[in-house]
């Protein structure tokens, strides 16, 4: 499935961020990307995958990092194309033990 933007909502109290690990399905590269904006807890934040610099057809998986806590990666992989639809997260729990989830791609 392609995407070129991802979605995540914090439904925690502590401040996380989203991370993109992009991978070329050439050459088994990885990079990782960040978006700099903090998401509070309440907050949903979509950062699109072509302004953090991701190449086309690299695949991608979602990073949510927790701030003074444990980083979570999702279990999910999309292939990278501009103007895609949307994959959609939330991520629940506290900084030491939080749940990340997918919602959906639309």
């Amino acid at each position: 499935m392609k995407i070129s933007k991802i979605s995540l909502k914090n439904t925690s109290p502590f401040v996380t961020r989203i991370h993109v690990l992009a991978k070329s399905i050439l050459s088994d590269e990885t990079q990782e990307f960040h978006d700099p904006q903090d998401i509070l807890q309440g907050a949903t934040h979509v950062v699109d995958l072509g302004t953090l610099g991701v190449t086309s057809g690299y695949e991608v998986t979602l990073k949510a990092q927790v701030v003074w806590g444990k980083d979570n990666t999702a279990g999910q992989s999309f292939i990278y194309k501009e103007g895609a639809q949307t994959a959609f997260y939330a991520i629940s729990g506290v900084t030491l033990d939080n749940q990340l989830g997918f919602i959906d791609v639309k």
